[in-house]
């Protein structure tokens, strides 16, 4: 699976993303140039929705050029200057950058329309 929902293929009318062509893990249509609302497409077999795509979100994490230097433990971001961990791409993005697998460092400061992160509640 390479993305959030589940599928090896990002299709637009599942994520949102920037589809207008059709990449190596996408099928081309509707690039809808914003943010959608967060019940717009199906939850993913776990239950959360929009894992890949509508808004980047920051994580948890320091980033690591290299995963070996993350570790099991997957670090805290704990330190001022130090880079956080971007991941799921978001609505202006292509396909690449939804996969499960893609992440980025972003400097702790940085704010835009495209970056945001998720809140969940235990039952």
């Amino acid at each position: 699976m390479r993305f959030g929902d589940g599928k090896n293929t990002a299709e637009p009318n599942q994520l949102n993303f920037d589809a207008k062509q059709r990449e190596r893990y996408s099928v081309a249509g509707t690039s809808r140039k914003e943010t959608v609302s967060v019940r717009a497409f199906r939850p993913n077999a776990l239950g959360p929705h929009h894992m890949s795509e509508n808004v980047w979100e920051w994580t948890q994490d320091a980033y690591a050029s290299d995963y070996k230097q993350v570790g099991v433990d997957n670090p805290v971001y704990t330190r001022s200057g130090e880079y956080g961990v971007h991941r799921g791409g978001s609505w202006h993005t292509g396909p690449r950058e939804l996969r499960c697998s893609y992440r980025y460092s972003y400097s702790p400061d940085l704010r835009g329309y495209g970056f945001g992160f998720r809140v969940a509640r235990a039952r």
